[in-house]
């Protein structure tokens, strides 16, 4: 300090010398050079004695100051004092991440938002009553069962690898209310920033909004980040029905208006994990819950154990799952049964009997352990050709955007007129709980059934013929059907469930074009599978396995098989498939011609239903009546009254009355399965 300061003196006096010698010279022009030099000596030493007495006083002040508790410190004048490191205490900096559906590291937007900034990062997931309990308006389900049994053992997989990888680790909120549970680790973490992704149901995005806007009045930054679904936003997605693409409601007009949704709204590439995350808050957490199992996620149901046994859960698990499938492997002996099942998709993905028929990616996706835009990155990096594979992975786009239009879609039929449907009682011939044990007699639905209760998954192929026979054979309505594939699929999705239930039941926006008998062997023709789940038939041939009935009574007797014994026998009034679809078909037709009659539901000239467009739906249609695709044998003569106030077709637009358009409609309906 000395050092600096004689030589900030020393500069200052040079100067003050010169202006002086310079004014000296003007003035006293004749003045010896002896004498300037002598009287300019003068001043120097006149400067540097005032200096040195200046010295000489801050170092005494510099000592004064360093004399702590009786002690001399000494310093070297140019030592510095190396700064203190930062402990991670709860100061008020980092960020809380709240996990939602999407327990995972690769491509998660929120999870590298969260931690930015360098601070400590909390990550914390909550579970309370909200959670398990349905919405009272029916526009969200609680988990079911089987997700349940999925999500738990998804985020305990997802607390190891953040443990290994990062020294992270989840803090498990609960019971209570999100929004009470995140206050309270936001004020002992003294944070100001929380990050979360956003879910797209109608309850639950109320439920978000509002625990979004108590936060922010609290003083807290809070971001929402959005990587559940392929598109940002789907809320931003109206179509155009000026050119014809398609019926409303269904997939190509969808797909085709969200290309053209402006960056920030549109489909976004996938992201790249985190190298690093920063250290969380503290080692324990006075808010939180003991550990993941104290939450009561999982179900406490029998078979949940059960039912576990038959997955490997977490995102490497996943992951595994899908480079085996889309990579160019043959599927060979010693590897995954699916490796390889992508070039095969096309070929195999109506067959219950390949095992690369279907990935089994159902479950991660759901509950985001594995993303889906990942997934769309390697299939279109694979160069893989897959129409169906690739549309399935929209029609999820499209059935929550199905849901935001229609709250309900669970609970009420979107068609005007179709909830005076006349269904059978469920309790005839116990007829519904025979379906959901897979005891209905007939073996490709009791297969099925009896897969779906075991491993909490079945083939889509499968699907379509089990929730065929219970709303077209059975006469049962629909939304039965719902709830228990909701309360016993791993992947059970509110949104997807309800779009093809509706479908199904043909209440819905795409009425399924198709019925699949259960005595069809294009899901099973080697028998494979039946044979699989319905072991009472595996000695039973090939031939006859789906249609037990139908073979000699010694070869059943030899096989160990006597129906209605050890096989059920079929209802009386399913026992003909025909038969029992025209019931169906003649009580849609019945609730159908009463709500055309009362004025309830309208149709166009060529029996089309119509309906009127929600808000928000279209670009330039809002409010319309606009037609929707009816299949054939509703809208055929006599079926309905044509209506004369049918939107005509926009200018430009081709009307979906010729045999090619038709064709392309009933192919987009045919795609679901």
């Amino acid at each position: 300090m000395l050092t600096a300061l004689r030589q900030l003196g020393a500069r200052r006096s040079c100067r003050l010398v010169a202006r002086r010698a310079t004014t000296t010279t003007t003035t006293t022009k004749a003045c010896s050079g002896e004498s300037w030099r002598e009287s300019l000596d003068a001043q120097v030493d006149r400067l540097d004695k005032r200096n040195r007495r200046r010295d000489t006083r801050v170092a005494r002040q510099d000592r004064d100051r360093a004399h702590v508790k009786g002690r001399l410190k000494v310093q070297k004048p140019e030592a510095r004092r190396a700064p203190r490191k930062k402990r991670q205490t709860m100061d008020g900096g980092g960020c809380v991440f709240w996990v939602r559906f999407d327990a995972r590291i690769d491509d998660n937007p929120a999870l590298l938002e969260a931690a930015r900034g360098g601070g400590p990062l909390t990550i914390a997931v909550t579970w309370g009553d909200e959670d398990m309990l349905d919405d009272e308006n029916g526009n969200a389900w609680a988990l079911g069962e089987a997700t349940r049994v999925f999500y738990h053992h998804s985020l305990d997989a997802f607390d190891r690898d953040l443990r290994e990888r990062f020294g992270q680790r989840i803090v498990p909120l609960g019971p209570g209310d999100a929004l009470t549970s995140l206050r309270t680790l936001l004020a002992e973490t003294r944070c100001k920033r929380l990050v979360y992704t956003r879910r797209h149901e109608p309850a639950q995005i109320a439920r978000d909004d509002a625990v979004h806007r108590s936060l922010q009045s609290d003083g807290i930054a809070v971001t929402a980040c959005c990587s559940f679904l392929l598109h940002d936003d789907i809320s931003k997605v109206k179509v155009d029905l000026g050119t014809w693409r398609g019926h409303f409601g269904t997939l190509m007009p969808f797909y085709l208006s969200a290309a053209k949704l402006p960056p920030g709204h549109r489909r976004c590439a996938a992201v790249d994990a985190p190298s690093s995350l920063p250290k969380p808050h503290a080692a324990t957490y006075a808010s939180a819950a003991p550990s993941l199992a104290h939450l009561g996620v999982c179900s406490s149901h029998a078979w949940a154990s059960d039912l576990a046994s038959h997955w490997t859960f977490g995102e490497r698990a996943g992951r595994k799952v899908l480079d085996e499938f889309i990579s160019a492997g043959g599927g060979a002996s010693g590897g995954s049964a699916v490796v390889g099942g992508l070039a095969r998709y096309e070929k195999d993905r109506s067959r219950a009997d390949v095992a690369t028929a279907t990935t089994r990616l159902a479950p991660y996706l759901r509950l985001g352990v594995v993303s889906p835009r990942r997934i769309l990155t390697l299939v279109e990096r694979s160069r893989v050709e897959s129409k169906t594979f690739w549309r399935r992975l929209f029609w999820r786009d499209l059935a929550y955007w199905q849901l935001r239009l229609y709250p309900e879609m669970a609970t009420e039929p979107i068609r005007p007129g179709y909830c005076g449907v006349v269904w059978r009682d469920p309790g005839e011939d116990k007829c519904l709980s025979r379906w959901k044990r897979g005891q209905t007699g007939w073996p490709l639905v009791d297969a099925g059934m009896r897969e779906l209760y075991t491993t909490g998954f079945m083939h889509q192929s499968v699907r379509m013929s089990c929730a065929c026979y219970l709303t077209d054979m059975l006469n049962v309505d629909w939304r039965h059907g719902a709830r228990w594939f909701h309360h016993t699929l791993c992947d059970a999705d509110f949104a997807i469930n309800s779009m093809m239930w509706q479908n199904a039941g043909k209440a819905g926006l795409d009425q399924w074009n198709f019925s699949v008998s259960p005595a069809s062997k294009a899901s099973d023709p080697t028998g494979a599978y039946i044979k699989k789940w319905v072991p009472e038939l595996r000695n039973v041939p090939t031939k006859f396995v789906h249609e037990p009935w139908l073979a000699p009574a010694d070869l059943l007797k030899s096989a160990g098989v006597v129906i209605g014994t050890n096989y059920p026998q079929r209802h009386e009034f399913a026992r003909d498939y025909s038969s029992a679809k025209s019931i169906t078909a003649d009580a849609l037709r019945g609730a159908r011609q009463r709500a055309i009659a009362s004025g309830e539901l309208r149709v166009d000239a060529n029996g089309y239903d119509m309906l009127t467009l929600p808000g928000g739906s279209t670009q330039a249609h809002d409010g319309k009546k606009w037609r929707v695709f009816t299949v054939q044998w509703l809208r055929g003569k006599g079926a309905a009254r044509p209506s004369s106030s049918s939107a005509p077709p926009s200018r430009g637009a081709v009307a979906p009355d010729s045999k090619r358009q038709r064709t392309i409609a009933e192919a987009f309906a045919r795609a679901a399965q």
